[in-house]
């Protein structure tokens, strides 16, 4: 399984980022939508995806990194990757992604390029095709805060990353 979390402030771009997740050809998906603006989050409909949707809400906002974590933690899959309430994934991505940690069972991460797009017309990709790390970088160790550090820095690497679930440690 591999588990997508998704920190969503609830905003009119979430349907399409879930969508995007639905219209993946792996197998066997879980999302874990994070309710980061708390409780006022508006609910989703289960039933209209082919994933297993695992819903976390706390009592309160929660910022990034915190939302970042309360995903993880509700995590089942034994691959963890993230996706923001406002972007979207490109056909095949997940099951690039783990074929590439099929491929590599040494490797702790696989990463891969994205696309950013304005306005609906693509503005710049960055990154490299499918490629695997073999050690898991601190940033994805549960004890580190480098979350934090990282997340303003490098907006959107994060949904290119699938990480594994037992070289973290999580």
């Amino acid at each position: 399984v591999i588990s997508v979390v998704v920190r969503s402030m609830d905003p009119p771009t979430l349907p399409r980022a879930l969508a995007s997740v639905a219209m993946q050809d792996y197998p066997a998906i879980e999302v874990v939508l994070v309710a980061a603006c708390g409780p006022s989050h508006r609910p989703i409909d289960a039933s209209a995806y082919p994933f297993r949707l695992n819903w976390v809400v706390r009592g309160g906002p929660l910022p990034r990194p915190s939302a970042a974590n309360a995903g993880i933690e509700a995590a089942t899959g034994a691959f963890v990757t993230m996706l923001d309430h406002d972007d979207e994934f490109l056909e095949g991505h997940l099951s690039a992604l783990a074929a590439a940690l099929a491929a590599n069972p040494d490797a702790g991460a696989a990463y891969t390029r994205f696309e950013v797009c304005e306005k609906g017309a693509l503005f710049t990709t960055v990154g490299r095709a499918p490629a695997v790390e073999v050690s898991v970088p601190d940033a994805y160790r549960p004890e580190s805060d480098a979350l934090v550090d990282l997340a303003p820095a490098v907006a959107g690497i994060p949904a290119a990353d699938m990480i594994r679930r037992t070289s973290t440690g999580w």
